[in-house]
């Protein structure tokens, strides 16, 4: 089990998944904000969550962003 955990964590700190990560809260800050913010039951939460984002925001972007950025920063 511990061998799984260290693999996890040696990939998670790539390059990679740390820009994918920072992409994906750059495009949905306002989401994010609102799914935190807005007070109400879940349900109107999570549907002022899902009237900001999109699939492309949430992850087409932050994963070309997350590829594109280590190329081209090395």
């Amino acid at each position: 089990m511990k061998d799984v955990i260290d693999a996890v964590s040696a990939r998670i700190k790539t390059p990679y998944f740390g820009y994918a990560i920072l992409a994906f809260v750059a495009f949905n800050w306002r989401g994010i904000f609102l799914l935190v913010a807005t007070k109400g039951t879940p349900q109107d939460r999570l549907a002022a969550f899902d009237s900001i984002t999109s699939h492309y925001t949430l992850f087409v972007w932050p994963l070309l962003v997350g590829a594109v950025v280590p190329c081209v920063s090395t």
